[in-house]
């Protein structure tokens, strides 16, 4: 029976240092499942409106969120232009606005100003608790562009922030950035443009 007794003793005291590190382990892991209150998943059009030199764009991404606030979407270009869940489209306006378009310019293999491009297009980031969001897009492997601001799912549009460019195509300027969910039957750029 003393055996018994201190097996028990000691299967209690594992399942409470089970316990322990679970919540050690949620607290430092990420957020909890309840505590996330936005949600990103499926398509967004980000347009950035006052960029580098007055040209607007445009990053669709099909964004994927897990239960922890962790958002990623893959994405690359090829020569002939967007290939998996990202790509930009560059405006082309006078003035410089969204309300007359004059052309567009899909993003492509070798479209950056370093004239060095990997490709990659890949999006990461994370949205807390508080609806602050925080997206990292690679550009082409020497620049990032982070693209940080406040979801309310509810709002329209549901998400408004500000973009940043590392690296010399960037610049110092801060641009404005509103998210959207498309509209049906609104043209999807990398499927009609390529």
């Amino acid at each position: 029976m003393k055996f018994l007794g201190r097996r028990l003793s000691v299967c209690w005291l594992g399942l409470a240092l089970l316990a322990t590190l679970e919540m050690e382990a949620c607290r430092y892991g990420g957020a909890s499942y309840e505590s996330i209150n936005g949600y990103m998943t499926g398509p967004w059009n980000f347009t950035v409106t006052n960029a580098k030199g007055g040209l607007p764009f445009v990053i669709e991404a099909n964004l994927t969120q897990d239960h922890h606030g962790n958002i990623s979407a893959t994405g690359s270009v090829t020569a002939n232009g967007p290939a998996g869940n990202v790509s930009d489209v560059f405006i082309f306006s006078t003035p410089a606005s969204l309300s007359t378009v004059d052309g567009i310019a899909v993003d492509y293999l070798g479209f950056t100003c370093t004239g060095t491009d990997s490709g990659d297009r890949s999006i990461a980031g994370s949205v807390n608790s508080s609806n602050q969001v925080t997206l990292n897009q690679n550009v082409g492997g020497t620049e990032v562009a982070t693209i940080t601001g406040t979801l309310d799912n509810s709002a329209t549009p549901p998400f408004t922030g500000t973009l940043t460019i590392s690296g010399v195509c960037g610049g110092t300027e801060t641009r404005t950035v509103t998210g959207q969910y498309p509209v049906h039957g609104q043209l999807r750029w990398n499927k009609c443009c390529r």
